[in-house]
């Protein structure tokens, strides 16, 4: 295997065109609601 291949082979946007990472999902989420919380975990509030 030569270093330019990932020892695992990574979904591309066509294999799951719904699939959107979490970082993706706050920046949209905080664009949408700026003035709710963006990330609330064991009591700690991040906006």
């Amino acid at each position: 295997m030569g270093a330019e291949q990932p020892l695992v082979p990574q979904p591309t946007e066509a294999d799951f065109p719904e699939f959107l990472s979490i970082p993706v999902r706050i920046a949209r989420n905080a664009a949408l609601f700026p003035d709710k919380a963006a990330v609330s975990c064991e009591g700690a509030t991040r906006s």
